[in-house]
């Protein structure tokens, strides 16, 4: 996440003892310490093992954060914590005491957030200790996120289990505008892809591969005009879509393109500074690309 909008992705890190890390990227992509995240004055500290990560949490443009970790070695003292950020700033931001998010109490989690559902809000990905991989899903709204329950995650009817440590990522690993889902783990120290797919046309997702078509982004990074350029080797409407890194689609239109090479011009100017990903679906085919929004 690019943490002080300078269209460079930062690192953010928790560690065993509670404290959570920030790491500020150079152009030339070394990293400088900038020491611990600290809100209403104070440096944050959950006393044990944490896993730190930012997120637009209540969509005011602005970078929150969101922890989980646990306050004691005990199994059934987990918890999320939400920090929002307060400045107007957004080179800079300045959290407030955290609130629990109460649905959950495992310790050693890991998580991540992504609209999973696909239904425009922003649910919780969330990798355990023992293995599991657990999906939270939001039942208030994309501004005020509500989180009852979680259940874990499946593949082809089996729960997702790769034995101790579970560390997830989301990610369209096979490009064809689905998220995918990647598990590390310590049993094996193997790193496990798990494809998805929308339930019912995994076949046509499949057989799309064999017609492909191209897609680039021209102009990135950019302050809020690039291009999509395409190589298309017949006449078909295509479709874009814009998603932020968690997932939210935040544009989609579509155009009627000719056989051969095409350039779409987009504007983006309008959203907070990050990294957007691009998709363009042509008949049973998908492509995708990233743009970076800067100041």
């Amino acid at each position: 996440m690019d943490y002080n909008n300078d269209g460079y992705v930062d690192l953010l890190a928790g560690d065993r003892y509670g404290d959570n890390w920030l790491f500020s990227r150079n152009s030339d992509g070394t990293l400088n310490e900038e020491g611990n995240i600290w809100a209403d004055e104070g440096p944050i500290n959950t006393t044990y093992n944490c896993s730190p990560y930012f997120t637009d949490w209540d969509e005011d443009g602005y970078l929150d954060l969101l922890i989980g970790g646990h306050e004691t070695a005990s199994t059934s003292a987990g918890f999320h914590h939400i920090y929002l950020n307060t400045d107007a700033n957004p080179d800079s931001p300045i959290f407030t005491t955290y609130t629990d998010l109460g649905f959950y109490s495992q310790w050693r989690t890991t998580t991540e957030v992504y609209d999973l559902d696909r239904d425009g809000r922003k649910d919780l990905v969330m990798g355990y200790e023992m293995g599991q991989v657990y999906f939270a899903q939001n039942v208030g709204t994309n501004e005020d996120p509500e989180f009852t329950g979680y259940v874990q995650l499946e593949s082809e009817g089996t729960p997702i289990d790769v034995g101790a440590r579970a560390r997830e990522t989301i990610d369209d690993w096979n490009e064809d505008g689905i998220p995918d889902l990647i598990v590390a783990n310590t049993t094996n120290d193997k790193i496990q892809v798990f494809l998805g797919y929308d339930v019912g046309v995994a076949e046509e997702r499949s057989a799309s591969l064999d017609q492909p078509f191209s897609l680039d982004v021209l102009g990135s990074p950019t302050r809020g005009l690039f291009s999509m350029r395409l190589n298309l080797p017949q006449n078909a409407r295509v479709a874009f879509s814009i998603y932020t890194v968690d997932g939210r689609e935040v544009s989609s239109f579509s155009r009627n393109l000719t056989q051969g090479v095409s350039a779409v011009p987009c504007e983006i100017g309008s959203y907070p500074p990050g990294v957007f990903y691009v998709t363009a679906r042509a008949g049973r085919s998908t492509r995708v690309d990233r743009v970076v929004l800067i100041n």
